[in-house]
């Protein structure tokens, strides 16, 4: 198509990658993520024939991240010399 603006030939393509929203949201729940919902829209329609739909969910407990504090206070520059 030719860009009139410019007066030259713009050629573009588009690799579309697809994935079936059911099996994300499957593999989603295998890795611990809870309340899993599959949407049609950004307006959270219920799923219905969107090429393009929403999956969303929560990271459970047992997904999150454990994180340990070391409990014992820094030693003083004081008490080291």
């Amino acid at each position: 198509m030719p860009c009139r603006s410019l007066n030259e030939l713009l050629f573009e393509s588009h690799r579309l990658h697809a994935a079936d929203a059911r099996q994300v949201a499957d593999i989603a729940a295998s890795s611990g993520f809870v309340e899993i919902r599959l949407f049609d829209t950004w307006r959270r329609d219920p799923l219905a024939h969107s090429v393009s739909p929403l999956v969303v969910g929560r990271r459970g407990r047992e997904a999150m991240p454990r994180v340990t504090v070391d409990a014992r206070p820094a030693a003083s520059p004081r008490a080291q010399g």
